[in-house]
């Protein structure tokens, strides 16, 4: 649990260092995403600082996730960062305030739309599926779809309107 005390927190904002388990991102369970597990532990690097009677708690947290690429499939271990965490909690009275939630929450936030394993990935190929980047997979170009005539496209009366 990560856990900040209020009691501690002087004129100067608090550190609040550390690891957590990733159990608490409940990934490796998601049925939706079975592809997706993280293999880190949490690690958090936090600023806790009153002002009055609220608390604000800044800084960032990371987790390295295990997933496919989303153009080749090839199982691929990612950074995933929350740099900018900020929380605010008005009123907190003198107490412990857990912070877990509200940092899974940020995490999964962060989680990348499109993970590829580079920039220049180029998937595989839509007729027989081998991974493009292991090198030309051996279908040539007159391979592709044919293009339908024109009386058979159901698109060519398109063409038709200006």
């Amino acid at each position: 649990m990560i856990k900040v005390n209020t009691c501690h927190i002087g004129d100067e904002p608090l550190p609040v260092n550390g690891t957590e388990s990733s159990d608490i991102l409940d990934i490796n369970a998601a049925p939706e995403a079975p592809e997706m597990k993280a293999v880190s532990d949490i690690r958090y690097d936090l600023y806790a600082a009153k002002t009055g009677q609220d608390l604000l708690v800044t800084g960032k947290a990371s987790f390295d996730l295990e997933t496919l690429c989303s153009r080749c499939m090839k199982q691929i271990v990612v950074p995933v960062t929350a740099e900018k965490i900020t929380l605010f909690f008005e009123k907190v009275p003198e107490q412990e305030v857990e912070l877990t939630d509200d940092i899974r929450e940020e995490l999964l936030l962060a989680l990348p739309d499109y993970i590829r394993c580079s920039d220049d990935c180029r998937g595989l190929c839509p007729r027989c599926g081998a991974n493009l980047n292991d090198g030309d997979c051996g279908c040539s170009s007159e391979d592709e779809e044919e293009e339908l005539p024109p009386e058979e496209n159901p698109w060519s009366a398109l063409d038709q309107l200006k």
